[in-house]
């Protein structure tokens, strides 16, 4: 929930409080924007949020939703737009081409392993687990992508489900391990 306070000294020209209102947002926002685009466009898109964000600051309404949403809205549509206009061919292989997967080199690296194959999901499921991934709810996802809570909730349980699938595939060792319940003295521990 938005400070109403800083929101109103925003709205008056107070750059110290817009800072304020947007430094807690940046990183779930940057995260949302950088899969959909390179890092270095990220940083870009995000810069370009803020600053149209502090443009129209006096005709943000808080009765509408809360700053978080409307800057992850602004970034995200910016995001979309930038996607667009960029060359088809190279947007096609970054977003919609599997990448190789060798499960052994990648496994080493988890967090890589699991953005391979979370760059399997489609552009939907990819940004709702990523939201999700960041700590927002079904509503907050929902109103970032435009789509009811129960969609947010669909597409969350259809991406795990791939997810789990695809690491079935490519390295049954850690979905058998991942499968595996804890017995009772780990359990006690």
């Amino acid at each position: 929930m938005d400070d109403p306070d800083l929101v109103a000294r925003a709205k008056a020209g107070d750059e110290q409080a817009f800072e304020a209102l947007l430094k807690p947002v940046y990183r779930t926002a940057y995260a949302m924007v950088a899969q959909r685009t390179s890092r270095q466009n990220a940083v870009d898109i995000l810069q370009e949020a803020a600053w149209k964000a502090y443009r129209a600051i006096k005709k943000f309404d808080p009765e509408f939703g809360c700053f978080s949403t409307w800057l992850t809205t602004i970034a995200r549509n910016l995001a979309i737009d930038r996607r667009r206009s960029d060359d088809r061919k190279t947007m096609s292989r970054l977003l919609y081409e599997p990448p190789s997967l060798d499960p052994p080199a990648l496994e080493s690296r988890g967090y890589a392993y699991l953005m391979c194959l979370a760059n399997m999901l489609s552009p939907k499921q990819r940004e709702t687990l990523l939201l999700d991934a960041e700590g927002l709810d079904s509503s907050e996802i929902g109103e970032i992508t435009g789509t009811k809570p129960s969609t947010v909730r669909w597409r969350l349980h259809c991406a795990r489900i791939a997810l789990k699938e695809r690491i079935a595939q490519t390295n049954p060792d850690l979905y058998e391990r991942m499968s595996t319940p804890y017995n009772s003295k780990q359990q006690s521990l």
